[in-house]
C-alpha cells in the first residue's frame, strides 16, 4: 500500500523505520492512553505482528512520513483485529502520531483516508478506531 496526500505519505514499514518509531512509542505522551510506553524490542515485535497481518490479509497499518522533508511521524491505516479481541472480527482505524506535530496532527486526514479505504476498498461493514 502506497497512498499519498499533499502532506503525508502512507507506506509500508521500512527497517529503517525501527529507531524514529521507537522513539515515538516511547514518549509517555503520546501512548498515554496505552498500559505504558513501549521500548525498542516491543516496538520491534508490533511493527513484525503489523508486517504479517499486512502479508496475510492484504493490509495493516502504514507508515506516515512527510512528503516535504520524508520524515517518519507515526503510523495510521486499518488492521485486521483477531480473535481474543471482544469485538473481532472486525478491522481497527488507528494512529500513532509524533508529539512534534502539537495537537494539530491532522484529525481530519485520518478518517479521508480510513474510512473509504475500510468502507469500499476492503468491503468492511464494521471498524473500530483506536487513538
Amino acid at each position: 500500500m502506497h497512498l499519498q496526500t499533499d502532506r503525508l505519505i502512507l507506506r509500508p514499514f521500512e527497517a529503517g523505520d525501527l529507531k524514529p518509531f521507537s522513539h515515538i512509542n516511547a514518549d509517555p505522551e503520546v501512548m498515554r492512553f496505552f498500559s505504558a510506553p513501549q521500548t525498542s524490542e516491543e516496538t520491534a515485535q508490533v511493527l513484525a505482528k503489523w508486517a504479517d497481518k499486512q502479508t496475510r490479509y492484504g493490509y495493516g497499518f502504514a507508515a506516515v512520513e512527510t512528503r516535504q522533508d520524508k520524515q517518519l511521524i507515526g503510523m495510521a491505516g486499518l488492521s485486521r483485529l483477531e480473535a481474543g479481541v471482544p469485538i473481532a472480527p472486525c478491522s481497527e482505524l488507528g494512529w500513532r502520531l509524533t508529539r512534534r506535530l502539537g495537537t494539530k496532527a491532522m484529525p481530519p486526514r485520518r478518517h479521508v483516508l480510513g474510512r473509504p479505504m475500510a468502507l469500499t476498498r476492503l468491503a468492511c461493514r464494521r471498524y473500530s478506531v483506536t487513538l
